[in-house]
């Protein structure tokens, strides 16, 4: 593979966890992050809130990717992961885990 593919290559995965991070922790206002979970919604059914926490991943995605195959996989992805941690199946570690695991099989996705 030519270096300058590589370095590209290298730019997105980079790109994928930086974004991450970004919706997860400065996009996700706090009333988000409590009402996304089912019996915690106050001011908007919990769905709604889920649904718009995994629309802004699954835009970093497809901006990043080009790929609307994967901002559709990252929706899907986040909100199953999302919302088993608000049901304390895991941690957020293990929730962080999983999710930066999604951004590496999309990577690699990318890669072949």
């Amino acid at each position: 593979m030519p270096e300058q593919l590589l370095i590209n290559k290298a730019n997105i995965l980079f790109l994928l966890i930086i974004s991450h991070f970004v919706c997860d922790f400065n996009f996700q206002t706090d009333r988000m992050a409590v009402e996304k979970v089912k019996g915690k919604d106050k001011t908007l059914n919990w769905k709604w809130w889920l649904g718009s926490h995994c629309a802004t991943h699954a835009l970093a995605v497809t901006l990043i990717t080009s790929s609307t195959i994967l901002g559709f996989l990252e929706f899907i992805m986040h909100w199953i992961i999302d919302y088993l941690k608000g049901k304390k199946y895991y941690s957020l570690l293990i929730d962080q885990l999983l999710h930066l695991g999604c951004k590496l099989i999309w990577f690699s996705l990318i890669l072949s």
